[in-house]
């Protein structure tokens, strides 16, 4: 006997996060390398509710017990433009959930190295940069703000850009992006 086919439709249940960071204009001269990117206070599991009637609202029930991930990363940042920390398929993967931005929220922490430059002449007796001296290692962290995303959505993609103030390099928060792009159309098999 010949059955029909059965459609399946697919979509992504969490959030994707990535990172984007840059350094201070007034570190131009200073090489930071983003070593690993950490994200604190983040509930790590939860109950996905769902149910075969069309009037029923699939949501998400987190727990609330929560978790520190991170990602490793070894990526040179500009001061131009942020670059992400976090390469295509190494982002974040969290359940959706609430985002507070004060100390009791999601906190997320950049470890990085500063260099010096060394400087030297070249030919026309200019001042270049002919290497770099490790500075040292350090480590900021910060609320994530709630200004403009207040909660993470499922099948959406969220990229928070981040500024490291000069010298001190604390973080500075620019405005996040939220795409649809990450889940265009669902998958059917």
């Amino acid at each position: 006997e010949s059955y029909p086919t059965v459609d399946f439709q697919f979509g992504h249940l969490l959030s994707k996060i990535n990172i984007k960071v840059a350094k201070a204009s007034g570190n131009a001269d200073n090489k930071v390398v983003v070593k690993s990117v950490t994200l604190a206070k983040v509930k790590d599991s939860g109950v996905y509710n769902t149910s075969v009637r069309n009037e029923y609202t699939d949501n998400w029930l987190a727990n609330t017990t929560t978790s520190s991930f991170t990602k490793t990363s070894d990526i040179e940042v500009d001061h131009e433009t942020a670059t992400a920390v976090l390469s295509e398929g190494n982002e974040f993967l969290l359940i959706p959930q609430e985002i507070t931005g004060d100390a009791n929220g999601i906190q997320v922490s950049i470890n990085y190295d500063f260099y010096d430059p060394i400087y030297g002449k070249n030919e026309k007796d200019e001042d270049i940069i002919t290497g770099y001296r490790k500075e040292g290692n350090y480590t900021v962290s910060g609320a994530l703000p709630s200004n403009v995303v207040s909660n993470w959505m499922e099948s959406k993609r969220y990229t928070y850009s981040i500024q490291l103030s000069s010298k001190g390099n604390e973080i500075l928060f620019g405005t996040p992006t939220i795409s649809n792009d990450w889940d265009v159309e669902k998958q059917i098999g």
